[in-house]
């Protein structure tokens, strides 16, 4: 795959239809609203370095896909077995561990009618249906359309191939909203969280699980983090940064909780001792467009069983885990 310079100076490259894929540069920080003049290069990688704004501390993607492509790229081609896979293995943690963040709402055998929860970005369905299937009353959405029709048809489970905003729930529709790993996806998620509280009853939970950018190992791991994927990871926290956007959509996180994959810390072990790797080589933007869909789901039943038993063992009540949960109520 080759890249050439576009008329306005961004770079045209070929997704994995064939399609230009142009990027432009990032607008304001998402976070405080600082200017690009205001940052600072932490991964150099080819096209799309990721900088941290100086103002905030939020981390991001300094270019991102136009709007054209974006839309394409995530409500048409998204999907592949692999990430159908992933996200299998992640319901089955995420049903577990969301029950030791916040039991009075993801625990099952209560007395009072069962809570209304929606999941934003559910993808292919799966912890919708987990949810489900343990008595509590989950809804999806999903701007996907292949994801949200395998969620409807397959699983036969409540999904709207609609982003929020245009799914057409009322104000204070649901006891619990959360988002698994999407937050990273949006260029303004503070706008994204807002809308989620919108639907939010007062005093219902907001759940967010994220990438921790800023935690001990993927300090250690530095560009050989395997989630420095910015092309469509282009929002970026740490505690502190995604405290601060909760706080911006009106939530105090009060709840916090994370875990590190066994397949990072096995990574990091692995590292130790060894130079950091350049950013240039540590990840292609060519070759994950090229193989991001193709990817193999060798051993994804084995990791099915045991991931989520050692996600379980590795929970720990602070932030300092490479992915984390952080909950707050919406004030009464």
């Amino acid at each position: 795959m080759t890249a050439t310079p576009d008329t306005v100076g961004a770079t045209a490259l070929l997704d994995h239809t064939g399609q230009v894929v142009n990027l432009v540069d990032r607008g304001p920080c998402p976070l405080c609203g600082a200017p690009a003049s205001e940052r600072r290069i932490v991964h150099d990688f080819r096209f799309i370095p990721v900088v941290r704004c100086t103002r905030c501390g939020m981390m991001l993607a300094s270019r991102v896909f136009d709007a054209d492509a974006t839309a394409r790229y995530y409500a048409h081609d998204w999907g592949s077995d692999w990430h159908r896979a992933g996200q299998l293995i992640n319901a089955r943690v995420n049903v577990r561990l969301l029950a030791r963040l916040l039991p009075e709402v993801f625990t099952t055998g209560r007395d009072s009618p069962a809570p209304r929860v929606l999941d934003v970005g559910c993808g292919y369905g799966y912890l919708v249906a987990q949810l489900r299937a343990r008595g509590i009353d989950a809804t999806g959405v999903e701007v996907s359309r292949g994801e949200a029709l395998h969620a409807r048809d397959t699983l036969r489970v409540p999904v709207i191939n609609e982003p929020l905003e245009r799914a057409g729930f009322a104000p204070g529709s649901f006891d619990c909203v959360l988002s698994a790993e999407v937050i990273e996806h949006t260029l303004d998620p503070v706008a994204f969280l807002r809308e989620q509280v919108r639907v939010l009853r007062p005093g219902g939970w907001l759940v967010v699980v994220t990438d921790n950018f800023e935690s001990p190992i993927v300090r250690e791991l530095g560009a050989g983090f395997s989630k420095w994927i910015p092309h469509t990871h282009v929002s970026l926290f740490g505690p502190e940064t995604l405290a601060r956007a909760m706080r911006s959509a009106g939530i105090t996180p009060s709840r916090i909780g994370s875990f590190t994959t066994w397949e990072v810390a096995l990574r990091a072990e692995r590292r130790k001792g060894q130079p950091a790797p350049n950013a240039r080589t540590a990840w292609s933007l060519e070759r994950e467009l090229r193989e991001e869909m193709n990817r193999s789901t060798r051993l994804a039943g084995l990791r099915g069983t045991i991931n989520p038993l050692l996600a379980s063992l590795s929970w720990r009540a602070d932030a300092e885990g490479t992915l984390m949960f952080l909950a707050g109520q919406r004030p009464a």
